[in-house]
């Protein structure tokens, strides 16, 4: 029996690293386990790991594959692949609810979305984390957006547009539904007078579709999730109104039909440094304007007035509503998170805003008033 360089035999060497693979194959199981759960949820998935290396290592040693090979065709895993890294790559066993409550899924949820990613976890049949990772992954290199790392803007976007949209629609909740119909509608998008489109939409951005930091909305509502049980629900005079208020010191907007809040959201008005969104209570005189384009921001260069007046705008101000004077109400690719962001205008996420756009195109505009003294 031959020795390496360190003195151990070919056999022994071979036995300690079958053990090692056996020991990392129980860790995973025991991470895995239902009951660890609320332990990893507080301490991190990092610390628990740690814990089991300091005091069960050795407590291990007469593991035997067999007793958990049920527990491991959960996973996928078999006995020829039990070495491969599976510290790294086998991080959660069990549900759905397990899965998006993981350390390693945050930043995918905060790049796309907690609602995004579970219909994902359940459109490609997603059983644990090693699944979910290695699948956005996969789509990533096919796409060419591996940039994203997460399941990000980039890689929802091709997502989809390449399994969600080729669906049968009775197959889509109507989330999904909502959010293609909005790509469609801005992918219609053309500047005018031959003006070249200042920004660029991107729909499947978080911060564009929700607002920055701000939270998603509540299940099947316009309302957004941290504003439940801050806004009033009924005002108990049967109007229609836009009102924009302060909460927590950020612009909220709450839009109300008949009385009743339907809409919840963030928004950013303009700053205070001379370009303030007036306050009032306005009736919007002007169309509605799905695909409107500034004629003045960004601003163009030139050595005149004239010519800078030329060469201003191209600005995209997506399903904008008229408030007085050129203030409207828009989507935007640009900061929104309850601060004073624009110049002027109140930026609004897509999600909302669009929703928002097709209530005063059915109720009307000179049925609805828009109450901005308290925007600030």
């Amino acid at each position: 029996m031959g020795l390496d360089e360190n003195g151990d035999s070919g056999k022994q060497k071979q036995e300690t690293n079958n053990y090692d693979s056996l020991y990392i194959l129980k860790k995973n199981i025991l991470l895995g386990a239902p009951e660890m759960r609320k332990y990893i949820v507080l301490f991190g998935q990092k610390k628990i790991s740690n814990f089991i290396d300091e005091y069960l290592y050795e407590k291990e040693k007469e593991i035997i594959f067999s007793v958990f090979e049920e527990e491991f065709k959960k996973i996928g895993i078999s006995k020829q692949n039990k070495g491969l890294d599976l510290q790294e790559s086998i991080k959660y066993v069990g549900s759905k609810k397990e899965i998006l409550e993981s350390s390693d899924i945050q930043d995918s949820i905060k790049s796309s979305g907690k609602e995004e990613v579970s219909f994902f976890i359940d459109f490609f049949g997603i059983g644990n984390y090693f699944q979910f990772e290695q699948k956005v992954k996969e789509i990533q290199v096919k796409y060419g957006c591996e940039k994203d790392g997460t399941l990000g803007g980039e890689t929802l976007k091709q997502i989809y547009l390449n399994y969600y949209k080729g669906e049968e629609k009775n197959k889509l909740p109507d989330f999904i539904l909502y959010r293609l119909n909005i790509y469609e509608e801005m992918s219609l998008y053309k500047s005018k007078n031959k003006k070249a489109l200042a920004g660029k939409l991107n729909i499947f951005k978080y911060e564009t579709y929700y607002g920055k930091g701000e939270g998603e909305n509540t299940n099947n509502t316009f309302i957004n999730e941290n504003l439940e049980g801050k806004v009033r629900k009924n005002l108990g005079n049967g109007k229609n109104t836009i009102i924009f208020s302060q909460i927590d010191g950020k612009s909220v907007l709450t839009f109300y039909e008949k009385g009743n809040l339907l809409i919840a959201t963030y928004v950013s008005p303009g700053t205070t440094n001379g370009h303030s969104t007036p306050k009032g209570v306005f009736k919007g005189e002007r169309n509605l304007d799905m695909y409107h384009i500034s004629s003045t921001y960004p601003k163009g260069k030139g050595k005149t007035k004239e010519e800078i007046i030329k060469n201003s705008g191209g600005a995209i101000m997506p399903y904008a509503i008229h408030v007085v004077g050129d203030v409207r109400i828009h989507g935007s690719d640009g900061q929104i998170n309850g601060e004073p962001q624009s110049h002027g205008c109140i930026r609004a996420p897509l999600f909302y805003i669009r929703e928002l756009h097709m209530k005063v195109e059915k109720i009307g505009k000179d049925n609805i008033s828009i109450d901005t003294r308290n925007i600030y």
